[in-house]
Parts: C-alpha cells; structure tokens; sequence
C-alpha cells in the first residue's frame, strides 16, 4: 500500500509543482491588477479634487521638515559571492499645519529622498497647494507630486 502511494504521488508530482506555479502566477497577476486599479483610483481622486475642490496656498517655510538618516547594512548576493554593502536611509517627515476658513488642515507625509534634495527642490517650488472638498473638509490632499518628477 505504501510503495504504491508513493508511487502515485511521484507520477503526480509534475503536476502538482505545475498547479501550484500556476496557481502563484495567476495570484501574482491579480495582486498587481488590483494594485494598478488602487493606484488608478487615487489618482482619479486627486485629479478630480484637483478639478472641483478648492486650492489653498502653502507656502515652504509653513512646512515643517523632520529628517533621520542613517546607512543599514544589507548583504548582497548569495553564498560565497555574497557580501555585505551600506546603503543610505532617509526618512524625511513633512508636517502641514494649515488654518483656512477656520478649519486647520493637518496632514504627515513620510517620503524617503535625499534630505538636501527634498528642501532644495520644496524651496524653488515655495508654493505649494492643498486642495480640499469644501462639502466634506476631511478630504482634501497636499499636491507634492513634483518631488517626484
């Protein structure tokens, strides 16, 4: 009984490792659907908060920017090719504390750039835009996508 088991399983073993690729495939190209059609829908959101909200000015010097940087360590490769290299981490917090309409907009955003890059391109910017919905004063966004271009 056993030796004919094992038997069963060695001739079915090609297609078992073929259903479970396939299986992790079709998982694979799902989640990234799903997360082009999250990325797609907030895009539509700012875009659209862009068209009918309204637009407040931020000026540079109302942000208020926190930094920690530091290298990590992290091993590279594998096995006796594997070594060990540094890498720099910035984590850079950008608080907004905005009072408009005697409504205060407050709003972190956490980005991992350069620090000097990051205060150097947010002071050639200097004004910035929050856009918010003036029928619901919890939605609203600051337009920082130029940071990333």
């Amino acid at each position: 009984m056993t030796s004919s088991f094992i038997h069963l399983i060695g001739t079915y073993s090609g297609l078992i490792v073929t259903i479970i690729i396939s299986i992790i495939l079709i998982f694979n190209f799902w989640l990234k659907y799903q997360i082009n059609n999250i990325v797609s829908e907030s895009k539509s959101i700012r875009d659209n908060l862009k068209k009918k909200g309204e637009k407040v000015v931020v000026m540079y010097d109302e942000l208020e920017i926190k930094t920690r940087s530091w290298n990590q360590e992290i091993e590279v490769g594998s096995g006796t090719n594997s070594r060990n290299e540094y890498v720099d981490v910035n984590n850079n917090h950008i608080y907004l504390k905005k009072l408009h309409r005697g409504h205060c907009f407050e709003q972190e955003i956490i980005i991992d750039m350069d620090p000097q890059i990051l205060r150097m391109k947010l002071a050639l910017k200097n004004e910035l835009y929050l856009y918010f919905n003036p029928n619901n004063l919890d939605d609203y966004f600051l337009d920082i996508e130029f940071l990333f271009e």
